[in-house]
């Protein structure tokens, strides 16, 4: 709908008021933004948010998350509804459907940041 938008209704509005090459270049950076608000999304959404592997180093001593069963590094946090340790877990977004974690944290704050 937006990008229906953009490329419809908004060239029909600006031509009279600022001309055919200035509407077109609105448009034209409107819909790069867009892409790039579907693009950050995208890759929060399906980027792996920094699950521990459960491997630890043999002198460390990690505490032991007994929902998962592995062991849980420090600044780790157990998410309920992924079903998983997340490292640096910030909160489990429900609109993507995916913890912001270590690994996806610059695409959720990116994707915030341009709505």
């Amino acid at each position: 709908m937006a990008a229906a938008w953009l490329l419809l209704l908004l060239p029909h509005h600006l031509l009279p008021k600022l001309g055919e090459r200035a509407a077109y270049a609105i448009t034209s950076i409107g819909l790069l933004i867009l892409m790039h608000i579907y693009l950050n999304y995208w890759r929060f959404a399906l980027s792996d948010p920094g699950s521990t592997s459960g491997t630890v180093d043999v002198y460390a001593s990690f505490p032991w998350c007994q929902k998962c069963d592995r062991f849980k590094p420090t600044h780790t946090h157990h998410c309920s509804r992924c079903k998983m340790c997340v490292t640096r877990m910030d909160h489990h977004c429900g609109f993507a459907g995916n913890c912001a974690g270590q690994n996806n944290l610059r695409f959720f704050l990116l994707l915030i940041l341009q709505l």
